[in-house]
């Protein structure tokens, strides 16, 4: 399988500037063309920015993750 290569992703210039987590918008994959969305976090060393750390979930299982929540009224209006 190729590696693939993040640094063009908006989420490692914003990471490498400075903030220290961020989560995607939805992204379609590079080497396997799914939908995804990522929540991505700074590595740093000694104060050097040297990576990024990534988690990233599938778009259909975060539909069937949401779906099987139960929020209730209060939990789907923020209260």
């Amino acid at each position: 399988m190729p590696r693939a290569n993040y640094a063009d992703r908006e989420y490692y210039a914003t990471l490498k500037a400075g903030n220290e987590e961020h989560v995607t918008s939805l992204l379609l994959g590079r080497v396997d063309p799914v939908w995804f969305f990522s929540y991505a976090s700074a590595i740093v060393i000694d104060g050097e920015f040297r990576g990024v750390a990534l988690i990233s979930m599938h778009a259909d299982y975060f539909m069937r993750l949401h779906r099987d929540m139960d929020f209730g009224a209060e939990g789907a209006l923020g209260v």
